[in-house]
């Protein structure tokens, strides 16, 4: 064999035995540096992650396990050198990594800025936004729009913006272009009307039946659930303080009438003020046998105040004798029971109307 053979066989066995050597000092130091790692000594993970910093390409070089070397080093490099940990076989979750160092590293502002890379590399958007969105901080449409175009799920911005809706509670128009923003992008019906059954009673009621808004059919809302509750609210308002040409397009007198008992209705018009009712009735063009057929039917011929002032008003507004027959009233009526301006009443209208003098006499007082 010649000298060079023997020299260059000689420098290789020599280099061999260096490498075995810087691998087997390696080793150990890698080895140590994994027995001692322990996230309750902070000083400690600080030290071994600066550390990887300056060496984890070195040990994924050299073989090492790429999850041990993964498990020491920082947030900040997973991140910088993820595409490279993952060339090196490194197992990575990026949502496992969000949870793991959401306070050390992947803050709410390092979410919205880094939001695409994240997603591009497995991240939810939903998993995301829990990060970053607190429940309320949603305050508009328009960030609606931005976390659709983010590639968050409808069902995850519904439950962002259900205390914000339930705050809104006064402001119904803006109840429905939130809601309305929600079924444009999917959010099933079953699941906006369950929210509606439970929170939009109210102002939002209100705001339907007024508008004349088509919002609550959209969603198999009962109507009559509604315009019930709006009637139990305001109806009796209509019998005193405002004219039956204001109720809202969504409510016809007569379900105005329907709704409420006839003693209701009489009882809610201001003392004495059942004949001005009547007048605005008729003035609707409604026909006053219809009111005349529920009074008799509801009270009938009455001794007590005010419905039999109130039985004069109908027969004075022109109800038929054939519902309301005023001489019948004479003989069933126990005037004892009349006060003394009913009475009156009576005796003035039958005497205006020519009775008999002796049979209304029992009237005048």
């Amino acid at each position: 064999m010649s000298k060079k053979l023997n020299d260059d066989t000689e420098n290789y066995d020599k280099d061999k035995e260096i490498r075995i050597m810087a691998n087997a000092k390696l080793q150990a130091t890698f080895d140590v540096l994994v027995d001692n790692f322990d996230y309750s000594d902070e000083i400690g993970v600080e030290n071994t992650r600066y550390e990887m910093h300056k060496n984890w390409l070195t040990y994924l070089d050299a073989g090492f396990d790429a999850g041990l070397v993964v498990m020491m080093m920082s947030p900040a490099d997973i991140w910088d050198h993820y595409e490279e940990l993952l060339v090196y076989g490194a197992e990575l979750n990026i949502n496992d990594l969000l949870s793991k160092f959401s306070e050390d590293f992947f803050d709410e502002d390092f979410i919205k800025e880094h939001w695409e890379t994240l997603v591009g590399r497995g991240a939810s958007p939903d998993f995301l936004v829990d990060r970053c969105y607190a429940e309320g901080e949603i305050s508009d449409v328009a960030d609606l729009e931005k976390l659709f175009t983010k590639g968050v799920s409808v069902r995850k911005a519904f439950e962002l913006v259900k205390e914000w809706l339930e705050a809104l509670d006064g402001w119904p128009e803006e109840q429905i272009e939130i809601l309305t923003c929600l079924y444009d992008h999917g959010l099933p019906k079953d699941e906006i009307k369950e929210w509606l059954e439970k929170n939009a009673h109210g102002s939002m009621d209100d705001y339907i039946i007024e508008s004349g808004s088509d919002f609550y059919k959209k969603f198999g809302m009962e109507e009559d659930d509604i315009i019930n509750r709006w009637l139990d609210c305001y109806g009796y308002e209509y019998f005193g303080e405002h004219w039956l040409s204001e109720l809202p397009k969504t409510i016809t007198v007569e379900r105005l009438i329907d709704f409420f008992s006839m003693k209701e209705i009489i009882n809610n018009c201001s003392p004495y003020c059942f004949e001005d009712f009547l007048l605005d009735y008729l003035e609707v063009g409604k026909d006053i046998d219809t009111l005349a057929h529920k009074f008799m039917n509801e009270i009938g011929y009455s001794n007590d105040s005010p419905y039999s002032g109130a039985m004069l008003d109908l027969i004075r507004a022109g109800a038929s004798v054939d519902i309301i027959d005023p001489e019948k009233y004479i003989y069933l009526v126990d005037v004892n029971q009349l006060n003394d301006y009913d009475a009156g009443d009576w005796y003035d209208y039958f005497e205006s109307n020519g009775y008999d003098s002796q049979l209304i006499s029992k009237f005048r007082r």
